[in-house]
């Protein structure tokens, strides 16, 4: 990532995941960053995920649904989970932060999504999802 910036940056692996989703995912993720300040960047941990990816996300109690239930299982992907960067998994203050720009982000490009972190009994806090 670089700094120095007005902005957050994407990495060339981030940047590439994005070319799996549905246009709008790719739309939000950059208008997102663009709002962030450059002291705070993010990671694009999941697009899309085949049948093995999402059988193991189930199996290991990270997703509830099965394949081919998932938003991130329609080709495009409907669904992409993000992450502040430097990830620390017990940050949930990081998540929270993020959210806020993305759903900012969205408001403003008039996308319909959904985060993960609103799930009641499993909060995903990673996950948006197109509606």
């Amino acid at each position: 990532m670089t700094r120095g910036s007005s902005m957050a940056k994407l990495g060339a692996g981030s940047l590439a995941k994005l070319g799996e989703g549905h246009p709008d995912i790719a739309r939000l993720v950059k208008a997102t960053v663009a709002r962030m300040p450059a002291d705070h960047d993010l990671i694009v941990l999941c697009v899309w995920r085949g049948k093995a990816e999402q059988d193991k996300a189930f199996a290991d109690g990270k997703s509830k649904l099965r394949w081919p239930d998932s938003k991130h299982n329609s080709s495009p992907s409907r669904a992409v989970d993000l992450a502040p960067y430097p990830l620390d998994w017990s940050d949930r203050h990081a998540f929270v932060e993020l959210a806020t720009y993305v759903l900012e982000a969205a408001a403003d490009l008039g996308i319909r999504v959904r985060w993960g972190g609103h799930f009641a009994g499993f909060p995903d806090l990673p996950h948006f999802e197109l509606l």
